[in-house]
């Protein structure tokens, strides 16, 4: 197959927010039909996931390439050690939650041990997103995505809202909290400090 046509494919994988790496990529004609196969490394740990985001690939080269007859993507999911918990936040120091997201001044990061629910590192980012008018929402729901966050607690539902569309596509889990503090917050998820 022609280097431009598997460039477009190759191109078609990596836009996924949740492809980590292509591990091989093949193209054959057959006439004027082609034939994709792709070997991927998906940042999700759930198989039903994985297929899901497998099926939208090949279904996004279908689309996009002319005459292609098959694509067969093969996924793996990683084993993932750590999570990253996102919440929005007011201050930079409080680390009182906000109860808007896309006007957060700052997103709390934490990092989380699976195996023994311990946070291990923590990242404090501003929103680059404050001064935007519309579509804060999905602007850094996407943001978040780039970070790799895998929760984002909130005080607020995402329900039928942009950023609920943003991250339910990558895989990441919105949690409700009624807590003031990122920590209490945390705490009540069952993360320990060291």
């Amino acid at each position: 197959m022609d280097y431009q046509t598997l460039s477009l494919a190759e191109k078609l994988i990596v836009a996924e927010p949740r492809v980590i790496s292509i591990q091989n990529l093949m193209g054959r004609n057959s006439g004027r039909y082609k034939f994709i196969e792709a070997n991927i490394l998906l940042k999700v740990h759930e198989l039903d996931k994985a297929s899901f985001i497998a099926n939208r690939i090949a279904g996004s080269i279908s689309e996009r390439i002319k005459n292609v007859d098959r694509v067969l993507i093969h996924y793996e999911p990683i084993k993932k050690e750590n999570l990253i918990y996102a919440l929005p936040l007011e201050d930079d120091l409080q680390q009182q939650i906000s109860d808007h997201f896309g006007e957060a001044p700052y997103f709390g990061l934490t990092t989380v041990c699976l195996n023994d629910n311990k946070a291990i590192g923590q990242e404090i980012l501003a929103n680059p997103f404050t001064q935007v008018e519309h579509g804060k929402g999905i602007l850094v729901a996407e943001f978040l995505i780039r970070h790799s966050v895998d929760v984002v607690v909130t005080k607020e539902s995402f329900a039928g809202k942009g950023p609920f569309y943003v991250f339910s596509s990558a895989a990441v889990k919105n949690v409700l909290t009624r807590e003031d503090t990122a920590e209490k917050a945390l705490a009540h998820l069952g993360v320990r400090y060291v």
